[in-house]
């Protein structure tokens, strides 16, 4: 091995400009697919951050009162909801929900020094955003231990705390007065969409909540995010279903549209994912193209560097160089060639990639284009193809040189 080397290393000091042009059309190749699946990646994460809350099949499920009369019971009977709803959902529809949230609600009066206004406090779960369909602007969100300690922390819209606070918008770290009751602000949030009004709200701990201001543990709406519902006739379906087990659950009609309401925000859920796999797809497209003409364009070159070899590899074979042999030396220096070059071109791409990555989070993002840049497993893939490019531009022109007659090898 350490003689073919030498003499592929050989051949190689001997054509430096036929190895440095080659190179080039390797690396450039390399460099350009790089940037092409950074900047696709940083239009896909864009994408996603505008769109997080409609990459989530969310159902939401709110309480009414009944408007048929149905087993007995008079029209206007109150629908309420319970912790042990939610479970039984869970256990109902185990393929088709991956998440539940409940939420408890209040009317309270929420004090700040003399400022004093009404809204709702609403006691929630961990992870609840992307259902509430909310971002964190300042400071945290709910966590374990607010919930387990029964920690007296909430979060405030951004416009209740316009009203709270007048012209300090900095409400986190102040104390509120939430009924009778002292809360300690940690974070402030925005709708991510429209979602309504959420002027005067606040999200609290849901045992703390629970425990203060809603003692009967009756829930305000439940939270459904599911999985497995990839077209509108499946939604379709699951609605259905959850509106009659709904009805088993609480005694009403199914056909009674107050005594339950159902929002689904599935069309729009596959609409966004729709678009999704498309620039996804596309991004495969655009990476496919780039290797297939970056393999393409070596083999030219390597065919070309061959046949200026011809007359070399006929007199190698005339001195009893087999044909595995001058194949061998072929692939070997393609694949070299490829690798040195394809791997300076991969880590300009990379380069290029994080330098842009850190100029958009200087500027504070885009709107659409976000961190472009490249995982671990495109660089991975981007090695194998650099290698396979080698291997495949080597064999084909070698593989025809040898074929070719001695005597026209020889005279070539």
């Amino acid at each position: 091995m350490r003689d073919i080397l030498a003499e592929v290393f050989t051949s190689m000091k001997s054509n430096k400009t036929r190895i440095a042009l080659t190179g080039f059309s390797i690396g450039w190749g390399i460099f350009i697919l790089i940037v092409l699946l950074g900047a696709g990646n940083g239009l896909l994460k864009g994408m996603m951050a505008n769109f997080s809350d409609a990459t989530d099949n969310i159902y939401t499920i709110t309480p009414g009162k009944t408007s048929m009369l149905y087993n007995g019971w008079p029209k206007n009977k109150e629908i309420t909801f319970t912790p042990e709803d939610v479970v039984r959902l869970e256990k109902v529809f185990p393929q088709q929900i991956s998440h539940v949230t409940s939420t408890l609600s209040a009317a309270v009066s929420i004090t700040y020094k003399t400022v004093e206004t009404n809204g709702n406090i609403d006691g929630q779960v961990l992870n609840f955003e992307h259902t509430e369909h909310i971002k964190i602007v300042q400071g945290r969100s709910l966590n374990q231990t607010d919930m387990d300690s029964l920690r007296k922390v909430c979060l405030v819209s951004a416009s209740l705390a316009k009203i709270l606070f007048r012209d300090n918008q900095h409400p986190v770290g102040k104390q509120i007065r939430i009924g009778d009751v002292m809360f300690l602000v940690v974070g402030m949030f925005e709708p991510n969409m429209d979602v309504g009004s959420v002027v005067r709200e606040i999200h609290a701990p849901y045992t703390i909540v629970q425990q203060i201001f809603c003692q009967d543990n009756h829930l305000a709406k439940i939270n459904i995010m599911t999985q497995n519902l990839d077209d509108v006739p499946s939604n379709e379906t699951f609605e259905k279903n959850l509106r009659r087990e709904m009805a088993e659950m609480k005694d009403f009609n199914v056909n009674d549209p107050s005594a339950v309401k159902i929002d689904a925000n599935y069309e729009n859920y596959l609409n966004t994912v729709g678009i999704l796999d498309g620039i996804y797809l596309f991004i495969i497209i655009i990476g496919l193209a780039t290797m297939v003409s970056g393999v393409v364009g070596v083999s030219n070159i390597m065919m070309i560097t061959v046949k200026e070899r011809t007359r070399e590899l006929g007199v190698r074979k005339a001195m009893g160089a087999s044909n595995e042999h001058i194949v061998g030396l072929v692939i070997i220096e393609s694949v070299i060639i490829t690798l040195i070059f394809g791997y300076v071109g991969m880590m300009a791409g990379v380069g290029v990639t994080q330098l842009l990555a850190g100029a958009l989070g200087a500027m504070g993002g885009s709107g659409i284009f976000d961190s472009p840049t490249v995982g671990l497993d495109v660089i991975i893939a981007a090695n194998l193809v650099m290698l396979a490019a080698g291997v495949i531009a080597g064999y084909v022109p070698a593989k025809k040189a040898v074929n070719c007659k001695l005597v026209d090898a020889l005279a070539a």
